[in-house]
């Protein structure tokens, strides 16, 4: 049995995957921990990266994922669309391993040398690789119970079992979260909202439609029946919906 699925699931709330279904992925700005591979001098402890993110689990493990991230999600083809615009899976980095050593060496000495002969290309090309960086472990707050308590209170996670796949669009740096970088965020988060910062996809590249509830299948359903944009391909889409209430009886 294969580690891996051909498909890559993106989960999220109700009203999102409406939105998603309308007029594609936006990106937003998520704030991530890359403190193991930056420099203790550096002030990218935490940064806000520009991102779509989504997995690549074989649709017998999204369970847990579906309990954490949401109960709403849509999964399209990896190699013929997610590879097609450049999605691909993050650096899962441990805690003082080779692999954080090596960057937090590789990046101490670029900063040597942008402030020696100021190159900032090099750094520029080490931020795009921050992009792509993922702790081995941390801490996150389970998105379905924190909406539902409202309690933010952040949870151990061993991130690497999410097989994480990212979609960051170029031109849009990554931010330091501090009291200057808040401004900077907040304008580049509108910004990453106008359409040419979008990913979007065909009828064809989708292979399933999750929602909560076997009751909910008919209320995406004319959903997608009204979307002009997808009358054509209606009922192929409608195909693909499944509820999280099968999944859990099959799997």
């Amino acid at each position: 049995m294969s580690v891996s699925a051909n498909t890559l699931f993106h989960f999220t709330v109700k009203q999102r995957l409406e939105d998603i279904l309308h007029g594609g992925f936006h990106a937003s700005y998520s704030k991530e921990d890359i403190s193991i591979v930056t420099p203790l001098e550096s002030n990218l402890q935490e940064v806000y990266i520009p991102m779509v993110c989504f997995c690549d689990l074989p649709f017998h493990q999204i369970l847990p994922h579906l309990d954490f991230y949401g109960h709403y999600g849509i999964g399209l083809r990896k190699e013929s669309w997610g590879m097609k615009f450049g999605i691909c899976p993050v650096h899962y980095i441990p805690d003082a391993s080779m692999s954080s050593f090596t960057i937090n060496s590789l990046a101490s000495n670029i900063v040597a040398l942008n402030k020696s002969s100021h190159l900032p290309e090099y750094t520029n090309n080490l931020f795009e690789v921050y992009k792509l960086i993922k702790p081995f472990k941390g801490k996150v707050i389970n998105r379905v119970k924190g909406v539902v308590s409202n309690s933010g209170r952040k949870t151990n996670r061993i991130f690497y079992d999410e097989r994480e796949w990212r979609f960051c669009p170029p031109k849009f740096p990554i931010i330091p979260c501090n009291e200057a970088g808040e401004k900077t965020y907040v304008t580049a988060n509108l910004a990453l909202k106008r359409d040419f910062v979008k990913l979007t996809f065909k009828p064809e590249d989708v292979k399933y439609i999750i929602v909560q509830t076997e009751r909910e299948i008919m209320d995406f359903a004319n959903i997608i029946e009204k979307n002009p944009k997808l009358k054509s391909k209606s009922r192929l889409l409608i195909s693909k919906l499944i509820s999280v209430e099968q999944i859990k009886a099959d799997f």
